[in-house]
Formats: C-alpha cells, structure tokens, sequence
C-alpha cells in the first residue's frame, strides 16, 4: 500500500478538489491510500461539502504563524504519519516542510494548476518566490498544461524531465450529450423554449463575471428569450447580483449556486460563454465538449483546452462585448452530437488519467 498525502489550500467545492474527486474514484484503493491536508476553507463553505471521502487533516494557516510554528506544525505531524509521497498543491508554504517529508524517504512531487497567481497585489510576489524555492526542493512536478508548469516551475524545470503534464480528466461516463435528457433538463428548468447561454466558474476576478453580464446584455437586446445560466459560487458574487438587477436582466439571468448536477445543466445549454482572463486550463471547457455544446472562449485559455472536436471559438477580451454577442447569436446550432470520443482520444478520459497517476505513483515508490 502507498499513502500519499495530497496538500490543499482554503478548500471549496471547486477545482482542485472535483479533480481529486474524480480521480479517486477510478485509482484502485488497495493499492494507493491517499489522505488531504488543506489550509482551511474559502469563505462560504464548510468541511462536509467537500473531499468527504479522505481522511482530512487541518493545518494552521501560514499567515497567522511565524514560519518556525508552522514548519514545527509539520514536524509534530509528520512524527505521528507516515506517508511515501507528498503531493503538494498548494505551494505558497511548501518550501518550509518538503524537505522534513523527504527526511523520511517520501517523495516530494509539486502541482501547477495555474497560469497567473489570484493573489492581490504583494502576495503575487510572495506566492511566485515560494514556487520559485520548492522547484528546488521537489522530487517531481505536475502540471494541468504546458504553460501552467512552466510559469510556475520555470522553463529549465519544466523541460528537465521532472515535469509532466497531468490533464485534468473529465468522467465521460457522467458528462456526454443525451438528446433525452437534454428535454428533461429543460422541462425541469422551465427553459424549454428559451436560447440557453451557460457559464461555471467561482464568482472571482479570474472568471471575469463582469464583461459576461455586458455580453449577455447584449445578447438579451437582441434576443429576448436568451436566459443565463451562473453556476458557482464565491466573494465577487454579490456585485454581480447588484450588476444584474441594474441592467434589469434578473428575471433572465439564473444564480443556480454550486451543483452536483452540472452534466443535466450542460445539456440543457444551448452555447458555453468563458470569458475568462487566465486559466491553467479550463477544464469546464472539456467537459462542456464532451456533452457537444458549443463555446464562446476567450484567448486566455490554453490550446490544450480545445479536444478539436470543433466547437471551440477564441474571442479577444479586447473585442466589446456587442462582438461578443454577436459571435454567440451565431454559434448555436440545431444538431448536436456526442462529444466524449473527441475528448478522450484528446487524452482527457478520467479513467486514462488516474491509471497514469497511480502507475506514476507506484513507479517512483519503488
């Protein structure tokens, strides 16, 4: 048995977490016991709504301790478990406690899934030099695109052979087009007749939530049957709410909070809008592939993104948002297919990645 200890941040409903969920779901618990330790919760959530089936360890965050207190907090952990991998996510710390793990003969494996860093102002500095030190400091890295390892490992890193890019998977047993399904999604939404636009992402500068209420503006001045589908949730949400009710659109915009059902919801989309400023990949946008839905993306988004299955456009956050529109007015289309044989030939299938991360963890445990 291999125990790997996965290391989170503030942890939500999102995607990190949905990844390892998935994940583990496919990698065969006998032979990899995997536990998580996070730096708390992100504001809004709770313990239970998330990762329920790890064991979980809370650590003390890193910015209400000096750096000896936190670095003595792994010590008395790591005194009382023994794990043969260290999995390291969150790497804003990891500089003060890989080398403790590597002590005992684990393996020290670091994780980007980012292109930029979301902290404001100083803390994109300080977030940068920590993954600047645990590259030197780490066994193995991970990334979820080429570009999210080299911004945070640096190219030399990336290129070294220590790097390999971990897509993030998406269960085509749960996220595939059904015609059926699609109508029963709708009736139950009461948007059967209406041009469905959708969007999932936490409600944070990232996602750019803002430039996607002026588009859908837009859309809605042309089109008055358009609706919006929110999905998510976080800090920023409440703006939107404000910016909503002052376009006078909340009768057709729909805050639909986190969801255990975002397959239905894919279905009964009509056209995916992602207008995000940065991305380590966007994997909402191959799941949204793989249900056959087409997308309006923004440029930001890596190229490894795009399944070729030919349903994803790239717009410039440069164009206005009436471009935008326009652009999304054009793409629905009345026949759509399955896009889940796309994806996975594309390398994205769950099962094909969790086979390569539990072979990858047993390979470096011998």
């Amino acid at each position: 048995m291999i125990k790997v200890l996965n290391v989170l941040g503030a942890v939500s409903k999102g995607g990190i977490e949905k990844l390892l969920e998935n994940l583990y779901e496919y990698i065969d618990p006998s032979v990899i016991e995997s536990d998580i330790a996070y730096h708390g919760f992100i504001k809004g959530y709770k313990g239970d709504e998330c990762l329920n089936s790890f064991k979980k360890y809370k650590v003390p965050s890193y910015y209400t301790l000096n750096a000896f207190q936190y670095r003595n907090w792994w010590k008395n952990f790591i005194k009382e478990h023994h794990y043969d991998i260290v999995h390291v996510h969150y790497l804003d710390s990891c500089f003060l406690y890989l080398d403790l793990f590597k002590k005992t003969g684990a393996k020290a494996v670091i994780h980007s899934h980012n292109t930029r860093c979301s902290h404001p102002d100083i803390g994109i500095y300080i977030s940068e030099l920590n993954s600047f030190w645990a590259r030197f400091k780490a066994d193995y890295g991970f990334a979820c695109s080429k570009e999210a390892g080299v911004y945070k490992f640096g190219k030399k890193f990336a290129l070294s052979g220590k790097m390999k890019v971990l897509p993030n998977g998406c269960d085509l047993k749960i996220f595939n087009y059904n015609e059926k399904r699609r109508e029963d999604a709708r009736r139950k939404l009461g948007v059967y007749r209406n041009f469905v636009i959708g969007h999932i992402g936490r409600f944070v500068y990232q996602k750019n939530h803002e430039f996607l209420i002026d588009v859908f503006s837009e859309v809605h001045r042309i089109n008055k049957n358009a609706v919006l589908f929110l999905i998510g949730d976080g800090e920023e949400k409440k703006n939107i709410l404000i910016k909503v009710q002052e376009k006078k659109l909340s009768s057709s915009v729909y805050f639909l909070g986190l969801r255990d059902d975002v397959a239905d919801l894919m279905n009964a989309m009509d056209v995916f809008v992602f207008p995000s400023r940065f991305e380590g990949l966007g994997n909402v946008l191959v799941e949204a592939q793989a249900t056959g839905l087409k997308i309006i993306s923004s440029d930001a988004i890596q190229d490894e993104a795009d399944v070729h299955a030919g349903l994803l456009k790239k717009l410039s956050l440069n164009l206005s948002a009436k471009e935008w529109a326009n652009e999304i007015i054009d793409s629905r289309t009345e026949n759509r297919k399955n896009g889940a044989i796309a994806v996975k030939k594309a390398g994205f299938d769950i099962e094909d990645v969790a086979k390569d991360l539990q072979e990858f963890y047993v390979r470096i445990s011998k």
